[in-house]
């Protein structure tokens, strides 16, 4: 039961630090919005797009490790499945393909997806009004 909770407490972590990066998201974007009301006519406005694209491909990593680590759970569970004792290590790393699965899963995108839209949508503004 003790390594059970060991594998449940890194899943907590991770999507804890999944959390505070979608929270941090939202934070950097209003700082733009309030950047953008004091500065219309700034060029630089763009730049948001570079923080909220790595904090998405970070988020993309956090979810990707807790499906890992939640599919080393179950294999936990249940011991007969070839699953090696007391192991804190996942199967593999994240790969590419996983990795984007979980950039692209209804979980992840569509928060950054509207971040970086609302982004430029505002940043298009800023450049007609400029």
């Amino acid at each position: 039961m003790k390594h059970l909770e060991l594998i449940q407490g890194v899943i907590n972590r991770l999507a804890g630090n999944s959390f505070s990066l979608k929270r941090w998201s939202v934070l950097i974007l209003t700082a733009f919005v309030i950047l953008l009301a004091r500065e219309p006519h700034s060029h630089h406005h763009w730049f948001i797009l570079v923080p909220l694209a790595a904090l998405w491909l970070l988020d993309g990593y956090y979810l990707a490790q807790e499906r890992l680590y939640r599919e080393l759970y179950d294999q936990a569970r249940e011991p007969e499945m070839g699953y090696m004792a007391f192991s804190l290590r996942p199967r593999t790393g994240v790969d590419r393909r996983l990795w984007f699965k979980a950039i692209v899963s209804r979980t992840v995108w569509p928060l950054y997806g509207g971040l970086v839209a609302f982004a430029i949508l505002l940043g298009a503004r800023g450049i007609l009004i400029g």
